[in-house]
């Protein structure tokens, strides 16, 4: 039941996530996204199921001369590098965080846990 779930779910949101990518960039649409460094994309493969296509991170995005997004160094969950073009990776629903938007973000410190000394829990057991 889990696995014809997975299943289902790989072929149904992957696809449609590539083919929401797909219907922007024929459109031409203003206000389509164009990856980002430090977005996680998954890398499309011939011949490989979806649910097997590698995720990666974006490092470094190249352009050509006319300005135009044309590949992406990226790292895999491996820590291999990788130098691959645009159209080969996936758009996520999830995008990185701005580096003024962490810089923002207040930092509390981790709560810690004080543990009592043995001899007080004994005093208070008995």
């Amino acid at each position: 039941m889990l696995k014809s779930f997975q299943a289902c779910w790989n072929s149904i949101h992957l696809a449609a996530l590539a083919e929401k990518n797909a219907t922007r960039s024929s459109r031409r649409q203003a206000g389509k996204r164009s990856p980002r460094v430090g977005d996680v994309v998954p890398i499309r493969q011939e011949n490989v199921p979806k649910s097997m296509w590698p995720m990666s991170l974006i490092l470094q995005l190249h352009t050509s001369k006319d300005g135009q997004l044309r590949s992406a160094h990226l790292k895999t969950g491996k820590n291999t590098i990788l130098d691959r073009s645009v159209n080969q990776l996936v758009p996520l629903e999830v995008i990185a965080a701005d580096v003024e938007d962490l810089q923002r973000r207040p930092t509390s410190p981790a709560p810690t846990r004080v543990q009592p000394p043995l001899a007080a829990k004994r005093s208070t057991s008995v």
